[in-house]
């Protein structure tokens, strides 16, 4: 008889671009063993070191056979994929100021690894909470949300009008 080990990790979660690695081990019958990874869509990897890099979840299993083609059961391992960084809304306190105030919004944020997420932007650099902007002229800011384990970034922007401040002379 042939035992096999679940796979080590048995299955786990990654974000999008990351791959997953796992492995088996094979005792009893007799060696050398194959080993034949399947997936969905015709996917095949061979060898006891197991590596994947799905982009959704998906259950993958594993089919061990010994030198004299016995076999044991399959062993199922599923690789849950964190979903992509979605922008879920975002909502203004103010979209109007005079010159050097800063404009106040709040973001909505689910997917990827599920925080914290990171907001920048080409103008402003790393945007921290509570979000402030200090837009020195009129027009829309664009900013993007990431995440520490790396998922396909989101991109939104916020308007703002911003009014000169007053000459005043004497």
């Amino acid at each position: 008889a042939i035992y096999v080990t679940n796979p080590i990790p048995n299955g786990g979660t990654i974000c999008i671009g990351e791959t997953f690695h796992s492995y088996a081990n094979a005792t009893g019958g007799l060696g050398p063993y194959e080993f034949v990874w399947t997936g969905p869509n015709g996917f095949v990897w061979y060898g006891h070191n197991f590596t994947a890099s799905p982009t959704e979840s998906e259950t993958y299993t594993l089919n061990v056979t010994d030198v004299n083609g016995c076999t044991v059961a399959p062993k199922q391992m599923t690789v849950n994929v964190n979903p992509p960084i979605e922008i879920v809304s975002v909502t203004q306190e103010n979209d109007e100021v005079c010159e050097g105030e800063p404009i106040r919004f709040d973001v909505e944020i689910r997917g990827g690894n599920g925080g914290p997420y990171r907001l920048t932007s080409e103008q402003f650099g790393i945007i921290n909470t509570p979000y402030n902007l200090y837009p020195p002229e009129s027009g829309f800011y664009r900013f993007t949300i990431s995440d520490a384990c790396g998922s396909p970034t989101a991109t939104d922007s916020v308007y703002a009008l911003v009014h000169p401040l007053p000459d005043v002379g004497f």
